[in-house]
Order: C-alpha cells, then structure tokens, then sequence
C-alpha cells in the first residue's frame, strides 16, 4: 500500500481533448474518493491551462470536493 499520493491535475486535457468542465470534476473527485477510502495522504498540484476559464474550472472542482467532504477548506 503507498505511504502517499501525488496527483498532477492537468488542465491540458481539458483544453486539448475537450473534457468538459464536470468530467474535470468528476475526475477529481474519483482520485480523492480513491485515496480517501484506503486512507492514502494526497499531494494536488494543479498544472497547465492558465487563463480566466480554466481557474473556475480549478476552483468548482475545489469546491465540489469541499462540498462532498473529500478536502476540508477550513483551514
């Protein structure tokens, strides 16, 4: 079992292959989902498609991973 995590969240792929902004989401929330129910520590960095659009879309699935639990923002 891995001692930890580390995810790279390219946003390339969603400019590049067109996945829409939910399926970044969903994708996301399947990774921390994943970690959270073999208690794996996650390491999130974010990468790729700075410009306005791709910042919100960063942000919802930020938010939606508040949302179900999965991160805590209250720190």
């Amino acid at each position: 079992m891995p001692n930890h995590l580390c995810v790279l969240s390219l946003l390339i792929t969603y400019m590049a292959v067109q996945i829409s902004p939910d399926g970044i989401a969903s994708r996301d929330e399947k990774v921390f989902r994943f970690a959270r129910e073999r208690n794996i520590p996650l390491i999130m960095l974010t990468s790729g498609g700075y410009m306005k659009s791709s910042a919100k879309v960063i942000a919802d699935s930020i938010i939606n991973l508040s949302n179900k639990s999965l991160i805590d923002m209250k720190s």
